[in-house]
């Protein structure tokens, strides 16, 4: 039994160093370890939704690009505010209209970003709960590791370097780094 453990435990990390394309540190190796021990029960909570994953939106929009889309409209927004400023000394109806714009590209990137999330922690659900996916398990933990996700609950938010068992023990245990 503590032979297949072992053996399970190194595929697992094997898969994680492939997704996150470099080795695991010893820190990443214990989470590993915590995560593969736990995995039934963190993909039972995920199914039955008493586990959330929350996104970590800077993260995820660092280490993937397709994500970054609601930069542009952000920064479209930042444009228009000195623009407003200067055409404040011209016309002060039409800066309000420029103030107005820029407030709106302000809300699209926010609705953008939160619907990017939305659909990064749906992808990842579906993943999970899809028996016939092997890698779905493997994804959350290696974006659990690499800090683009958490887990919540309603009373609390777990995430990287808390041991991801935290999650059903409530104890605030962090991974310790070796010396």
């Amino acid at each position: 039994m503590v032979h297949e453990r072992k053996h399970a435990l190194t595929e697992f990390i094997e898969r994680l160093q492939e997704l996150l394309g470099q080795p695991l540190n010893d820190r990443a190796a214990l989470a590993a370890d915590d995560f593969l021990r736990h995995m039934d029960a963190i993909r039972d909570g995920i199914a039955s939704k008493q586990i959330r994953i929350g996104v970590d939106m800077l993260f995820l929009a660092l280490n993937f690009p397709e994500y970054k889309r609601y930069h542009v409209w952000k920064g479209v927004g930042w444009i228009l505010l000195p623009v407003a400023l200067i055409v404040f000394f011209l016309s002060w109806k039409i800066s309000v209209s420029i103030v107005a714009a820029s407030f709106f590209f302000f809300a699209l990137g926010n609705y953008k970003r939160h619907s990017d999330g939305r659909r990064f922690q749906e992808e990842l659900v579906e993943g999970a709960s899809n028996e016939s996916d092997p890698d779905g398990m493997a994804k959350i933990c290696a974006h659990y590791i690499a800090g683009t996700i958490g887990f919540l609950t309603p009373s609390f938010r777990v995430s990287w370097p808390l041991y991801p068992s935290t999650v059903f023990t409530g104890e605030r245990r962090f991974i310790e780094e070796k010396e």
